[in-house]
């Protein structure tokens, strides 16, 4: 399941983004908020960021890693100051017991924002 909530501030033209995710890595319910607010700098989320996340989320959902990879990969070529497609790269390749870049992804995720706790246990 995902969910998304925008906030257009007044008289700023700012985007804020939020994304929740349950269900995509892992045995259980993982319950994992991406937010926009990256070391307390607003920044503004591209419409499409939103989409494409979506979509790969999906693919995580069904099983369909590769799929999913090949989403978030485009992501952080497409928007690189986003931890999310970073974040969830990590977790691929945790499932996959790629150690090396799972960490280095979970390391650039944790770069773009050091207070997604999610991210933090995860390189735990």
């Amino acid at each position: 399941m995902l969910l998304l909530k925008f906030i257009k501030m007044k008289n700023i033209g700012v985007l804020l983004l939020a994304i929740t995710m349950v269900g995509c890595a892992g045995n259980g319910v993982v319950d994992q908020t991406v937010d926009a607010n990256v070391e307390s700098n607003i920044i503004e989320i591209p419409d499409q960021a939103a989409v494409d996340f979506k979509l790969a989320i999906g693919f995580m959902n069904e099983k369909k890693m590769d799929l999913a990879e090949k989403s978030f990969i485009k992501m952080t070529q497409d928007y690189p100051m986003l931890s999310g497609a970073f974040a969830n790269l990590g977790v691929i390749y945790t499932q996959q017991k790629k150690w090396d870049k799972a960490i280095e992804m979970l390391k650039q995720a944790s770069e773009k924002n050091s207070k997604n706790l999610k991210v933090l246990n995860q390189l735990g």
